[in-house]
């Protein structure tokens, strides 16, 4: 990882952090391919998710040509419009299923730092399971 982007990270995390912990946590999955661990709490969020819903909005992220926060932000609020649900009701399974967790900062930032395919990769490995 390059210093511009570790500083960038802190910079993201830092806001939002009770302590230095907290910090490397949201760097640690930042950096790695796969969530090795997700809370309890996550598990829970996630399980509980619409299955049709998040398809829906995996299959609108994936056509996101310029993947920035706002871009994906107006993907989410489409869906939450659409099917007449709150913010949470999409941003939190997205959250938990992206970070392991269910605190993060905006989750349309932590996905924009973390990259199109590494975020849709971790959303598809995620409904994978939904329907095992």
């Amino acid at each position: 990882m390059t210093l511009k982007k570790l500083l960038a990270l802190i910079d993201l995390f830092k806001s939002r952090a009770e302590n230095i912990n907290d910090i490397e946590d949201g760097i640690s999955y930042m950096q790695s391919d796969n969530i090795e661990r997700y809370s309890d709490e996550a598990l829970k969020i996630i399980n509980s998710a619409d299955k049709k819903i998040m398809l829906d909005t995996i299959n609108e992220l994936e056509k996101i040509s310029i993947w920035q926060a706002i871009s994906i932000e107006e993907v989410i609020k489409s869906k939450i419009k659409k099917y007449n649900l709150k913010m949470f009701d999409i941003a939190a399974p997205i959250r938990a299923s992206i970070t392991g967790k269910t605190f993060s900062p905006s989750i349309f930032l932590v996905l924009e730092k973390l990259g199109k395919k590494v975020s849709i990769e971790r959303l598809n490995k995620i409904l994978i399971n939904f329907n095992e």
